[in-house]
C-alpha cells in the first residue's frame, strides 16, 4: 500500500491509497476471491470484475481500517464500476485489465489510538478531534490487473482518491513505470514497453 498526499488530514482523513499485490493460484484465484471465482479466465484475457473488487477491499478493509480499530461489521465499501478496457504498454506488458470504479468506502479520520498501531508508520498519526470517526466518503479507484501464466500468479496495481487528478497520477506517473520481476529475473513475457501517446 501507499498513503498519497495529506496522509490522514486531506478529504475523508485520506489523500489516496494504492497498492501492489500479488495472488496465486490457476487464474490468478487463491483464499481472497476462493478457487472456484478466479480473477480472470483461463486464457488470462477476460477479468472477473467481482472476484477482483474483493482484493481491494481485502487491503483496504483488513489492512488498514481493521488496523486502525473500526470492526469489519461498521465498515463500508460500496463500489460501481464507471470504465474498464485493455491496457497495454503498463509495467512493461501489454494485455492488462484496466478498471475504473467510484466507491463508498470509511474515510481514515480518527482521533489517534495508543498504543500506535503500525499503519501509522505508513499513513502518519491521524491530528486533530474527530466528531465522526471513519465517516463515509465517496472516492474513485483505477486497479491494473494482469494474469501472468508463467508463473501463476495475477499482479495488480490500483490507487484510490477522492481525487480524481491523484488517482491519475499516481497511475500514470508512478505504477505504470513499475517493473516485474520473478525470483530476481525480469518478466520477459510482452514486448518492451513503447510510447502510446494514451491519455486516461
Amino acid at each position: 500500500g501507499m498513503g498519497g498526499p495529506g496522509g490522514m488530514g486531506g478529504p475523508g482523513g485520506m489523500g489516496g491509497h494504492g497498492g501492489m499485490g500479488a495472488l496465486g493460484g490457476m487464474g490468478g484465484s487463491d483464499s481472497v476471491a476462493g478457487p472456484e471465482e478466479p480473477c480472470f479466465s483461463a486464457d488470462g484475457l477476460r477479468a472477473d470484475c467481482d472476484s477482483i473488487a474483493r482484493i481491494t477491499r481485502l487491503d483496504y478493509s483488513q489492512l488498514v481500517l481493521s488496523d486502525f480499530g473500526l470492526p469489519l461489521q461498521e465498515q463500508t465499501f460500496d463500489w460501481e464500476i464507471t470504465g474498464i478496457r485493455t491496457e497495454d504498454n503498463f509495467a512493461g506488458f501489454d494485455g492488462w485489465a484496466y478498471i475504473k470504479a467510484d466507491m463508498t468506502v470509511n474515510g481514515m479520520a480518527h482521533d489517534a489510538l495508543s498504543p500506535q498501531p503500525l499503519s501509522y508508520l505508513q499513513y502518519g498519526v491521524p491530528y486533530g478531534h474527530h466528531d465522526a470517526a471513519f465517516e463515509a466518503v465517496r472516492m474513485h479507484g483505477i486497479l491494473c490487473g494482469k494474469y501472468f501464466a508463467q508463473k501463476d500468479v495475477s499482479i495488480f496495481f490500483y490507487v484510490m482518491s477522492p481525487d480524481t487528478e491523484v488517482c491519475r497520477s499516481c497511475m500514470e506517473d508512478i505504477l505504470r513505470n513499475s517493473r516485474l520481476s520473478f525470483d530476481g529475473s525480469q518478466v520477459s513475457e510482452a514486448p518492451a514497453p513503447r510510447d502510446s501517446g494514451r491519455n486516461p
